[in-house]
């Protein structure tokens, strides 16, 4: 009985892997595509557990089909970790002014908080400051406040989101 919930499992998780590979638009396929240390830390349990069978042909499919889901989850996992070498070059100290800082903002529509928001950027002060899903009836004033006292260049609004430009950028087309 336990042989074949292994086997279950284990093509569940494959057809999981599967699906957030596909190119189509549906939040329940979408959604397979974000637990992926999860399925890895699910399949590293099964095949663990799958060790211990008794039928070694069905041990053999069920170690195939782990072995598959870890190989297709670690290519998307492993770049983002330590493990992978950096494909940026750290920047080198006294460079400043060579350098821009952004600051990358998601915050809800019907969010009300602005105030944590503007303490940030007023914290960190970055160059250039991109909020996601920031277009409201109040977004406007927010962002006048975010930038007062700093020289603004300039800022590009879209459906959702908002870029401001706050130091002595320019904006550029790109083709």
């Amino acid at each position: 009985m336990i042989d074949y919930t292994l086997l279950t499992l284990a093509i569940a998780l494959l057809a999981v892997t599967v699906l957030g590979k596909v190119r189509l638009h549906d939040w329940w396929i979408r959604a397979c595509e974000f637990p992926r240390v999860q399925i890895v830390s699910l399949a590293v349990l099964v095949a663990v557990a799958a060790l211990w069978l008794e039928n070694d042909g069905l041990q053999k499919w069920v170690l195939a089909i782990l072995a598959a889901v870890l190989a297709l989850q670690l290519y998307r996992i492993l770049p983002w970790t330590r493990l992978w070498p950096l494909q940026v070059q750290s920047a080198e100290p006294g460079q400043e002014d060579r350098c821009v800082t952004l600051m990358i903002a998601n915050v809800l529509t019907p969010n009300r908080n602005s105030q944590g928001l503007i303490r940030q950027v007023q914290e960190h002060r970055p160059d250039v400051l991109l909020t996601l899903e920031s277009i409201s009836g109040g977004a406007i004033s927010w962002m006048r406040l975010l930038v007062t006292g700093r020289p603004l260049s300039a800022c590009r609004w879209t459906t959702s989101m908002a870029c401001i430009c706050i130091r002595g950028c320019r904006w550029t087309r790109l083709r």
